[in-house]
């Protein structure tokens, strides 16, 4: 959960979030494997995470509301 606030604070923190994002995205393979799973949920980040929270198990609004 720590690494997550730390990713969300980063992006939120940027000059450009979206810039930001996109460079992790190209320096961390894992962050291209959140992007085919997001691709895969027809480009909706939040329909992506709550179904993968739930599938794991967490509730996404608790998620949600630790990072928010």
């Amino acid at each position: 959960m720590q690494q997550i606030r730390q990713v969300a604070n980063m992006v939120r923190s940027a000059r450009d979030p979206q810039a930001a994002l996109m460079n992790m995205m190209g320096n961390n393979p894992q962050m291209q494997q959140v992007m085919n799973i997001v691709k895969k949920y027809d480009g909706d980040p939040m329909k992506a995470f709550r179904d993968m929270a739930e599938q794991n198990g967490l509730d996404p609004d608790e998620i949600l509301s630790m990072i928010g």
